[in-house]
């Protein structure tokens, strides 16, 4: 065989390998957790939000009895609970998808 024939056949091995691996290998194996967060959200009393435009400043959403306030250093007002409550679903949901090294 001469030479190009032996780099396409090496080529095509290696193509196929990657395929099976690509299409048929599991994800089971991980070798990190799959929660990165336990959390009791009817435990949470206060979130404090820090905006990348606010340059440092942030805001609190604080629980008072059974509703949510939004506060920051000049203004106080309710908050809208299913707001809250998505932003509390989300955290809860938060997976890793890969580990970085």
């Amino acid at each position: 065989m001469n030479r190009n024939r032996i780099l396409l056949l090496v080529f095509g091995i290696l193509l196929l390998v990657f395929l099976w691996n690509y299409f048929f290998s599991s994800n089971e194996s991980r070798n990190f957790k799959e929660t990165l967060v336990a959390v009791d959200t009817t435990q949470i009393t206060r979130i404090t939000l820090t905006p990348r435009e606010s340059n440092g400043e942030s805001f609190d959403i604080t629980k008072t009895g059974s509703t949510w306030e939004v506060s920051d250093a000049t203004v106080k007002d309710e908050a809208d609970i299913g707001v809250v409550r998505g932003m509390l679903s989300s955290i809860v949901k938060i997976t890793p998808k890969r580990l970085v090294a």
